[in-house]
């Protein structure tokens, strides 16, 4: 069995032991684990993760220390155990290298979605998620970018599909509220209706506009 000192040296491999076992653990259960553990061993798992993980997971530590030692003991072995399972999975495997460039990144069309997706698949399967930290701040379309991030979190797929479905379902509101308007705005023009009356009749639409009860 391996411990927690065996992936203290930064190297290619021990890295990919390490995301690997923290795609397996939840946020909650790695804080407890860590809980009484010195910061050395917290960099093990710090440097495998992004910026906003390792945020939430700093700032549950500090709670997590007034759990029951046995919770924490509970806790510590379960990340060992994903640890130990994946460093036999990965024994005798070659990590990459160097990280290639990051893929393009384009929306611009069907047929650009395709080829980025294609672009994307291929680049995590030989380097995981976690670089794609670094294209965050170059995507405009706000639902990709949500995606990107939760998928560098590691968050759960199933709750990623959940939270992308209630943005996407919000976006299509806005999207049929904005053209509802323009619609209104143009047979309100055809019917030469008074500026105040174009106004009262397109602020219908928003709803934060609309009366407090």
């Amino acid at each position: 069995m391996v411990t927690f000192n065996d992936f203290l040296a930064v190297s290619r491999w021990n890295d990919l032991v390490v995301q690997r076992a923290l795609g397996e653990i939840d946020t909650e259960v790695l804080a407890t684990a860590l809980a009484n553990l010195p910061v050395e061993i917290h960099a093990i798992f710090y440097r495998n993760m992004s910026k906003r993980a390792t945020e939430l997971v700093a700032e549950q530590i500090d709670v997590k220390r007034r759990a029951h030692p046995s919770k924490i003991l509970a806790a510590q072995e379960l990340l060992t155990e994903l640890l130990d399972k994946h460093a036999k999975k990965a024994a005798g495997e070659e990590p990459p290298e160097d990280k290639d460039a990051l893929p393009d990144i384009s929306m611009e069309s069907q047929e650009a979605i395709v080829s980025t997706f294609r672009r994307l698949a291929i680049y995590i399967r030989k380097h995981g998620f976690l670089p794609l930290e670094g294209l965050e701040s170059s995507i405009t379309n706000p639902l990709l970018r949500m995606g990107i991030e939760l998928l560098v979190d590691g968050t759960d797929p199933f709750l990623i599909r959940s939270i992308l479905e209630k943005y996407q379902e919000t976006y299509l509101q806005q999207a049929k509220a904005t053209l509802s308007m323009i619609v209104q705005g143009i047979d309100t023009l055809a019917e030469r209706n008074l500026p105040q009356m174009v106004e009262m009749k397109l602020r219908a639409y928003m709803a934060r506009d609309w009366p407090k009860g």
